[in-house]
């Protein structure tokens, strides 16, 4: 009976080795899929802080592009002179509260 006992104690020692051998396997791997996440995740975010920058980049390129723009269009190849007003509230309450010189606004241009 005793060898009974010892054999069935050795099949279950045996079955719980296979099973923490297992489990050792299994926590490998997952940690092996881990670390490649993680590598995936720092690639992503270098890339994202790339694209950030660019970003960046092409906003000052455009706002200086869109300045461009802005000035041919009040500017004219015709020798006239074109400006444009802007912040017009306060000076036509200049105006209205006689702030202005009657001839009105004053410019100077030369070449």
């Amino acid at each position: 009976m005793t060898t009974l006992i010892t054999a069935a104690k050795e099949t279950i020692i045996r079955g719980a080795g296979r099973k923490l051998n297992d489990k050792r396997h299994e926590v490998s791997s997952l940690k092996s899929q881990l670390d490649g996440a993680l590598d995936s995740i720092r690639r992503l975010v270098g890339r994202m802080e790339s694209s950030e920058h660019n970003l960046a980049l092409r906003k000052i390129v455009l706002s200086g592009i869109e300045e461009c723009v802005r000035q041919q269009q009040i500017s004219t190849s015709d020798g006239t002179l074109l400006k444009e007003i802007t912040d017009n509230a306060p000076r036509r309450h200049d105006e209205i509260s006689g702030g202005t010189d009657c001839n009105g606004y004053e410019l100077c241009a030369r070449l």
